[in-house]
């Protein structure tokens, strides 16, 4: 194929990798050869290996763990020959707490920022704001709850019944495991 050999050796290497991702040779959170290991296979420098992972990186496939390495992200899948990520949705829902200039507000700033990293979108719901059936509609499209609140005996039943794995920070949710 001419255009794949005019393409510079890093995007070939990508290339290679995404076609391994396709055939299920790499799966998601797997992680990928190092640069070294990279570098050997195809005969180039380690310095173009690392263009080819810093792609993928940028290219929101894979991500970096310092003394680990480069990892394909979980939430990958192959659809008709593509790879796409699949976005996970967490609602955090706070109740009779005041997020506005609070641990509280560092606490959700800090847990949007990573997770935006790993392909999770955070939905902010305040409990004082929604109906129990709002909060049933909710509910059936998240994946995980972060509950920052006071205790509430409305609310608890719906965020129980509908079996959405549920994290509480500041209190253990009774009835939770």
């Amino acid at each position: 194929n001419k255009g794949m050999k005019e393409k510079p050796f890093y995007l070939r290497i990508k290339e290679k990798i995404l076609d391994d991702i396709k055939k299920g040779n790499i799966k998601p959170g797997d992680i990928l050869p190092s640069e070294w290991a990279l570098a050997k296979k195809y005969g180039v420098s380690r310095g173009t290996a690392r263009l080819a992972l810093t792609e993928l990186v940028n290219d929101k496939i894979a991500y970096r763990v310092q003394g680990k390495g480069t990892i394909l992200f979980e939430n990958l899948k192959v659809v008709n020959g593509k790879i796409i990520k699949k976005t996970e949705n967490i609602a955090f829902i706070q109740h009779g707490v005041s997020l506005t200039g609070s641990i509280y507000a560092k606490i959700f700033e800090s847990i949007e920022k990573e997770s935006r990293k790993y392909g999770f979108k955070i939905w902010f719901v305040s409990l004082e704001e929604v109906s129990r059936n709002f909060l049933k509609k909710i509910l059936e499209q998240v994946e995980g709850i972060i509950y920052i609140g006071v205790q509430n005996q409305f609310f608890f039943p719906i965020i129980k019944k509908s079996g959405v794995p549920t994290v509480s920070v500041l209190y253990d949710l009774e009835g939770f495991d």
